[in-house]
């Protein structure tokens, strides 16, 4: 198996085990106490640690990723202005993705999930020399040009773009979610440090639908039904 088809299908497997070993459903009861940062990218600053329930906000700020979860929202190809729609549209999903009985067991004691506007970089898949290929849970082509040094602020980048070039780019897989940033651990294999989600500007108004991707992003869905997993014996 291709190294990089390991490495995705390897941290799709662990990002959604909680799901999988518990058949986890979303829960609907009414979130409190939760607050969403509203800031240009940085460290954890400004953080309300009553809010956080832990002792480590002085710590945290010194980290160079955040500590919770993190998404930014770039619009391309797109009015810009989708990108303060968008980034709405996600926290409001997020409320729910947070329902989850298992969301608390994802990080332990880190603060609230961030969503800001504008990412530090285009999509990994679109750039010259990547072929992803959604449906085969494989990303092609010479990726290592594009490893990062250390990955960015963000956990997860979401692109909202026309839908014709989303599926240009994912082959109108029903998962949206890819790889976005890779880095090289001076030995023979990559990590996988930040995916990416892909929404239509149509989709933002699909809150179902922005639930179920941003389950798989964090973890608490698989990437595809385990009965759609490329056959692992192959390996």
């Amino acid at each position: 198996m291709n190294r990089t088809k390991r490495l995705w299908v390897g941290l799709g497997g662990s990002l959604a085990l909680v799901g999988i070993v518990t058949g986890a459903t979303l829960g609907i009861t009414t979130l409190s106490g939760t607050t969403f940062e509203d800031s240009e990218p940085k460290p954890a600053q400004g953080l309300d640690s009553e809010n956080l329930g832990i002792d480590q906000v002085g710590s945290a700020a010194q980290t160079e990723r955040y500590p919770g979860f993190s998404f930014c929202v770039e619009a391309m190809g797109v009015d810009q202005a989708l990108e303060a729609v968008g980034k709405a549209k996600i926290e409001a999903a997020l409320l729910e993705v947070m329902q989850h009985p298992y969301w608390n067991l994802l990080r332990p004691g880190s603060p609230p999930p961030l969503v800001d506007t504008g990412c530090p970089s285009d999509p990994l898949i679109a750039r010259p020399g990547v072929n992803w290929q959604g449906e085969h849970v494989t990303a092609f082509g010479n990726i290592s040009q594009y490893n990062v040094d250390a990955p960015s602020f963000y956990w997860t980048f979401i692109f909202v773009m026309p839908a014709d070039q989303i599926d240009q780019l994912l082959g109108q897989a029903p998962v949206r979610v890819a790889p976005q940033e890779y880095r090289w651990d001076g030995g023979d294999s990559m990590s996988l440090e930040t995916t990416a989600i892909f929404f239509s500007p149509e989709e933002l108004d699909d809150a179902p639908f922005l639930v179920q991707q941003l389950l798989v992003a964090v973890g608490l869905e698989p990437v595809f039904p385990e009965s759609q997993y490329p056959d692992r014996s192959q390996r």
